[in-house]
């Protein structure tokens, strides 16, 4: 999970990012986000590409508190701004692993968007 919502969400380079991709989800991986269905490395790539651009310099997601799992499902809470500013936005990811530990399944849930 922090692979997943830590070390994707805030890498700036495309291909550490991808090498990141390829060893935290399944080549067919499914991630549900409020802007759309995005299957695959290369549609990840492009949903990571274009949510990395569109934040303020210097904002970075951090984790809220511990992950939470159960069976081969894992729930983590998360933050996305700047180091003691008020958060642009809060959420919840839920994860659904494969056989193999790497994430079949990503679920992004949106608490709320804040003013900066």
């Amino acid at each position: 999970m922090n692979a997943h919502v830590v070390l994707v969400g805030n890498e700036r380079d495309a291909t550490r990012r991808r090498e990141i991709v390829e060893a935290t989800y399944l080549p067919d991986v499914y991630l549900f986000a409020p802007t759309g269905l995005f299957q695959g490395y290369t549609k990840l790539e492009e949903l990571f590409d274009g949510f990395v651009g569109s934040f303020s310099p210097g904002a970075e997601f951090e984790e809220l508190g511990p992950v939470q799992t159960i069976g081969d499902l894992a729930l983590q809470r998360w933050k996305l701004g700047k180091k003691g500013e008020k958060p642009l936005v809060t959420g919840s990811d839920v994860c659904i692993f494969g056989e193999d530990g790497r994430i079949a399944r990503a679920y992004v849930l949106l608490d709320e968007t804040l003013e900066e």
